[in-house]
């Protein structure tokens, strides 16, 4: 399973049960919609990306990409602000949390409290969609528009330099030379020379915290991403992934100005490109501050991705080193980066004997 589900859901398939479209062709098992209309919460009309080798993006064509209320009641506690009707994050035990990654949430509250899965980014054609919906549906999505959260996760991706002539050039830009498109499913960490042009990839993976108390104490946390590829041609000791600061502008937006915006300060452990295994791979956060003061606890944790070369600015030899993992826009939740907190309490000040001061 690469790169994008969509390469399997987009082939047409014979099956029964077909409904006819306008032009008389009908639309096979696999483009029909996954829930009525009335649940389906935001649709966006995509390009299909395929990643190819050293950066080259290619587009095949626009599709339609949707989020819609499952009928799966989740077995996890869901926590949702007082209010609120979606929600990211669930609790794991009595002083551990998970916030999933990205800006769109995973959970649905009905009205009479009631919880439901979100299941994101289905995919269809454009005239399978546009049959199957009509003037009903644009009806009942201005209903939902006024409470569901921004659609699309343009702040949940990787901006790039690609082809510089030296390592200054690509290191040290204000600028990047792109972005990752917006339908992408990974987040690729990135550092390569090939043919004596160097390439650099930075990602970025928001974190909704603003479900966390305003006094929160934090004793640990972790974020949590699952491998779809890896890449070690330069193993110099230097071929590492860690997470820094994303001081990008708007974190549900990445863009080619937000190249610069990426701290050197670690957040996390490093972890050796070559010791990453499939499925999820855990970055332990360090405590920066006094009490993880670089997770917010009234909005986005904005966290930033490197490979080791472009954190150390030191120039890759050989190769390409490369982490890419899963974004949230990867069909279902299963792949999707998480972040773990487990709150506890501010441990009591020690107090020698001789230091205690009486008074009368």
């Amino acid at each position: 399973m690469k790169k994008l589900l969509i390469i399997l859901i987009l082939f047409l398939l014979p099956g029964c049960g077909q409904i006819p479209l306008s032009g008389g062709t009908a639309i096979s098992e696999n483009l029909k919609l996954k829930a009525p209309i009335d649940k389906i919460l935001t649709h966006a009309e995509t390009d299909w990306i395929v990643k190819k080798p050293h950066g080259v993006l290619e587009n095949k064509g626009r599709i339609i990409t949707y989020d819609y209320i499952t009928d799966i009641q989740p077995t996890e506690k869901v926590i949702f602000q007082q209010g609120e009707i979606y929600s990211q994050m669930f609790q794991v035990s009595d002083n551990t949390f998970q916030i999933w990654g990205g800006n769109r949430p995973h959970y649905y509250k009905d009205a009479i409290g009631k919880v439901f899965k979100i299941e994101q980014n289905a995919t269809t054609t454009i005239e399978a969609f546009a049959e199957q919906t009509k003037v009903s549906f644009f009806k009942k999505l201005i209903a939902r528009a006024t409470d569901y959260p921004p659609s699309g996760d343009d702040g949940e991706r990787y901006v790039v330099y690609n082809a510089a002539a030296d390592w200054a050039t690509a290191h040290d830009a204000l600028t990047g030379t792109g972005v990752s498109d917006t339908a992408g499913t990974v987040i690729d960490v990135h550092t390569e020379i090939y043919l004596s042009k160097f390439y650099i990839n930075k990602g970025a993976t928001p974190f909704d915290n603003s479900g966390l108390a305003d006094d929160a104490y934090i004793s640990s946390a972790s974020i949590s991403v699952y491998k779809e590829s890896t890449g070690d041609g330069d193993n110099d000791g230097e071929d590492y992934i860690v997470a820094v600061q994303s001081t990008q502008a708007n974190p549900n937006s990445l863009v080619v100005a937000d190249y610069d915006q990426f701290g050197t300060t670690e957040w996390s452990n490093e972890i050796d490109i070559g010791s990453i295994s499939a499925g999820y791979n855990t970055f332990t956060l360090v405590n920066i501050g006094t009490n993880y003061d670089q997770i917010s606890r009234t909005g986005y944790t904005q966290v930033g991705w490197l490979e080791g070369h472009d954190h150390l600015n030191h120039a890759i030899a050989t190769g390409a080193n490369f982490l890419s993992f899963y974004n949230s826009r990867y069909t279902g939740t299963d792949h999707d980066p998480y972040m773990t907190i487990t709150l506890g309490s501010p441990a009591l000040p020690v107090v020698k004997k001789g230091e205690i001061i009486w008074f009368d």
